[in-house]
């Protein structure tokens, strides 16, 4: 059976500190064998009030982008936004990230065979451990597997390949010359020496581990907790800056893959093609020849620079340019709230007057009044003078610190909704993790609320701490007198008191 994680995001006032935080909290597990969008809503809804959650309450709905859940017709965020209109739909930015590079390094063929090579390299040496010895002897770090969903793996699998070329090399003429493999194994070890020796499997490797590294950097900031929609954006605008910088790097990484060529004494050259040759016409003009010390670009490299290295950075730049434009909506919505020089006059009003009307029933007519306010006074108050776009996070904390919450009453509610909106799933792809950890074979005949149990409790193990067993016995008592038997969660309790 199928299993359905229940996230809730909220804002919590911490009173010592006089500060906001955004908070994940997981509901539970349900088993669900619905697959259609209007099915899974009526889920979702009967879920909410099974928890006394009210779905007009709701501000906003993040999912993992399946075709079933992200439709904007009849799937589940179109059903929900049919019932509560103010709850925004924000697609998984991590999700949105990882279907970029999935389809760049599916773009041409020199991709898939570089993956694949990498893949092949990490399925010969992992089957046996003899092979695995000689990994281990060769190289500090060793070979991984490739994952469609988690880059960070991906950046794993090239990292060995990128920086250890040397040792994969001897690696895989000391498997040939000391294991004794059979022929199918032989011919795969001998091809992939080639393919590793020959200078675009080199090339392929400089432009995939930079392009890898910075999907990987911002992939993990997503992943947090307090991240707003604000920064996440700001954090796509900046990728995309970097590639389109790396876009105009070739001649940089072509220089640095023929030096590492050199030092491994591999001919800094592509494969031969076929010439095409052309009639030339009575009218030409000779070309003119290069300035001394100018390099003739040979026709191999021009054809791999315009379709493979062109074509993989441009296809990541338009990805994410076109993945991210509802988060970017969701953003230019909000922005008036805390953007305080960026705008004009006219600009602040349209906004501000649209925010009014989606939100009717959170605003009053004074938030343009304490926007304005907030305008001419507030950055001098609140200390964000040098600040040219500050973080909603920060602004509703020093509002609060400096005791002027009540004189933008309006202000602080549209950054705490903001700040509901998810910019990923990473908290339910944790519950998932903690799932297969523990539903595990000999757990086979757990029950539903057991399972429950013992995910809340390991999920909130910075809980435990505060808890005395005087008001862990006295809540089952409870418990007891009110369902009638304290179930699976005495067991899931007494276990995590074992630890």
């Amino acid at each position: 059976m199928e299993q359905t994680t229940i996230i809730l995001r909220y804002t919590e006032f911490d009173m010592p500190s006089k500060s906001w935080t955004i908070e994940e909290r997981f509901i539970e597990f349900l088993e669900n064998e619905k697959k259609t969008g209007v099915e899974i809503a009526s889920f979702l809804c009967s879920v909410l009030e099974k928890h006394k959650v009210s779905l007009a309450d709701c501000r906003a709905q993040g999912y993992d982008n399946g075709s079933n859940m992200a439709g904007i017709y009849k799937d589940v965020q179109a059903e929900i936004l049919c019932k509560n209109t103010c709850a925004l739909f924000s697609p998984c930015a991590a999700h949105c990230l990882n279907l970029c590079g999935v389809h760049a390094a599916e773009i041409c063929s020199e991709c898939g065979t570089y993956f694949g090579s990498i893949q092949k390299l990490y399925t010969l040496f992992s089957c046996s451990p003899a092979r695995w010895k000689i990994v281990n002897e060769e190289m500090k770090i060793t070979f991984k597997s490739q994952s469609q969903t988690r880059w960070s793996e991906r950046l794993d699998a090239v990292k060995p390949v990128a920086k250890h070329l040397p040792s994969v090399i001897k690696a895989l003429e000391r498997v040939q010359a000391e294991i004794n493999l059979t022929q199918d194994a032989k011919a795969e070890a001998k091809s992939l020496q080639l393919y590793f020796s020959s200078f675009p499997s080199i090339l392929m490797s400089c432009i995939w581990f930079k392009i890898l590294l910075s999907i990987d950097h911002v992939n993990r900031v997503l992943q947090q907790k307090q991240l707003s929609l604000s920064k996440s954006v700001q954090l796509g605008k900046q990728l995309v800056s970097d590639l389109r910088n790396l876009h105009d790097s070739w001649p940089k990484i072509l220089h640095e893959a023929t030096l590492i060529a050199i030092n491994l004494t591999i001919p800094p050259e592509f494969p031969a093609q076929r010439i095409k040759k052309r009639k030339t016409m009575f009218d030409e003009t000779p070309e003119e020849p290069l300035p001394p010390g100018d390099r003739l670009e040979t026709l191999e490299e021009t054809t791999f620079r315009r379709n493979v290295f062109y074509r993989v950075v441009d296809n990541l730049v338009e990805e994410m340019s076109k993945r991210s434009k509802s988060a970017e909506q969701i953003d230019n919505k909000f922005c008036v709230l805390w953007n305080f020089d960026q705008m004009d006059p006219e600009s602040i009003h349209s906004k501000a007057t649209n925010l009014l009307e989606f939100y009717k029933e959170d605003f009053s007519g004074k938030l343009l009044d304490q926007r304005d306010h907030l305008c001419s006074v507030g950055k001098t108050l609140l200390n964000l003078k040098d600040c040219t776009e500050p973080d909603p996070l920060n602004v509703l904390n020093t509002m609060y610190k400096e005791n002027v919450e009540n004189v933008f009453p309006q202000l602080c509610i549209g950054l705490r909704i903001f700040l509901t909106i998810p910019v990923s799933v990473a908290t339910g792809e944790r519950s998932f993790s903690k799932l297969s950890l523990i539903k595990i074979y000999l757990r086979s005949p757990m029950g539903q609320e057991r399972l429950n149990s013992y995910l809340f409790c390991h999920l909130k193990m910075h809980w435990l701490p505060k808890l005395t067993t005087k008001e862990l016995f006295l809540h089952l008592q409870r418990r007891k007198f009110e369902s009638g038997s304290c179930g699976e969660s005495w067991v899931a309790c007494v276990h995590i008191f074992k630890f």
